[in-house]
């Protein structure tokens, strides 16, 4: 397998973590899109294929234009390809079985007990006003198990903006200082890592940006840490951040990929995958409707265009026939385009949803008791979700959302 080239001045354990880092950063982009959805997911580019950017919407073989796009906007009909992409809906798939399963895990009060700080923390987790309850079900967890892994962060908040100083125990608990701030970070920032035998962080280079979009790298250690600007400037730097020999990011995992020492695997990855499937084959249902939509109208060459043209408001011509000084022309006619490979696209189509339900758990396995070969309808919370393996997954999230709970009240 080819893997990327690591900067040669690093050591072997280095030049693993940067191989990690390369080889996942795209598929981390395109699993935060494929959740996210939209006009991210129409629009987000993930390297190029020749001189064009590659879409999660892919381009067919002869679908290039003759010459790159011009400013005349007239200009884009002609290129299929981006009517495509106009025109047809990003499919959300992977936010709708999120949603579905953790609507599901926390439809019932989630009951924790600790001491005094700490439930203090529960009632206000980034500093903004969010419960556990909030932040754990409309962020951690979502991005959690559609990334695989995620790193959760726990620290003092930020200065004061007013200017104010904190310099004893008195202002800190008057400017808020005392109470603890959690926010995470996506596995793309997290740039480079050493671990100890525990793996947890011995050092750790986080990727951030500043209110322009600028990026900066805050390399921790154990001891302190220090803030580069993207030419290796040092902006700021702390001997001392005040964490004991710690440092506090801890990274958790849906499951840990086998052959790497960092990186984990989606649970909603299979998913994403016959989203952008389904993605590609509807776009290609709604060319061919455009297209084929009206019958095509032939009638006397003198009356059209001169040229082979196919579609709704065009004509295709029919030759005249001249002989013995006459003048002979067939009659005007309409053809209907065959159906036959549209509705074999339909029926693809069908399969794919199919089989993200299956993967979900979302549905009973086809074959089932009722079923005549394709996923059932059911009643209540079967019809969503099914019992059995349904909620064994269940358990299991809600197994490893504890496990990130525990990981916090820790930090």
């Amino acid at each position: 397998m080819a893997r990327t080239t690591a900067p040669q001045g690093l050591p072997p354990p280095h030049r693993r973590v940067a191989t990690e880092c390369a080889e996942h950063e795209i598929e981390w982009d395109w699993l935060y899109d494929s959740w996210e959805g939209g006009e991210r997911y129409r629009n987000a580019t993930y390297g190029a294929l020749g001189r064009f950017p590659r879409y999660n919407l892919r381009r067919h073989k002869r679908e290039v234009p003759d010459a790159p796009a011009c400013s005349d906007s007239a200009d884009a009909f002609a290129d299929d390809f981006e009517m495509r992409r106009d025109r047809t809906p990003p499919p959300d798939w992977v936010s709708s079985a999120v949603d579905a399963h953790l609507s599901r895990l926390y439809s019932k009060e989630v009951k924790r007990e600790g001491p005094p700080l700490l439930e203090a923390f529960w009632a206000d987790v980034d500093g903004r006003g969010t419960t556990i309850d909030e932040w754990m079900s409309g962020h951690v967890a979502p991005l959690l198990l559609t990334l695989g892994q995620l790193d959760v962060y726990v620290d003092r908040p930020a200065d004061p903006d007013d200017g104010t100083t904190v310099r004893s125990r008195a202002d800190e608990v008057a400017t808020g200082a005392d109470r603890p701030v959690a926010c995470y970070i996506l596995p793309q920032n997290v740039r480079w890592w050493r671990l100890d035998r525990r793996g947890e962080y011995l050092e750790v280079v986080v990727r951030e940006f500043d209110e322009d979009g600028i990026p900066t790298f805050r390399h921790w250690t154990r001891a302190g840490w220090v803030l580069y600007s993207a030419a290796g400037k040092v902006i700021e730097e702390r001997p001392d951040h005040g964490h004991r020999g710690s440092i506090p990011i801890r990274r958790v995992f849906w499951r840990r990929k086998p052959r790497c020492s960092h990186v984990g695997t989606s649970f909603y990855a299979t998913i994403a995958y016959l989203q952008r499937e389904f993605y590609n084959r509807d776009s290609e249902l709604i060319l061919s409707d455009t297209l084929q939509a009206h019958p095509l109208l032939q009638g006397p060459e003198d009356a059209t265009d001169g040229k082979m043209s196919v579609g709704p408001n065009w004509m295709l011509a029919k030759k005249k026939h001249e002989g013995g000084g006459t003048v002979a022309y067939e009659g005007y006619e309409a053809v209907e385009f065959p159906k036959d490979g549209a509705e074999s696209i339909r029926l693809n189509k069908a399969d794919l949803r199919d089989g993200a339900d299956r993967s979900a758990f979302l549905t009973k396995p086809a074959g089932a008791s009722g079923s005549s070969g394709s996923t059932v309808a059911q009643s209540g919370w079967s019809k969503e979700l099914d019992h059995d393996q349904g909620n064994k997954l269940l358990a299991n999230f809600a197994a490893k959302l504890e496990g990130v709970e525990r990981t916090l009240a820790g930090l």
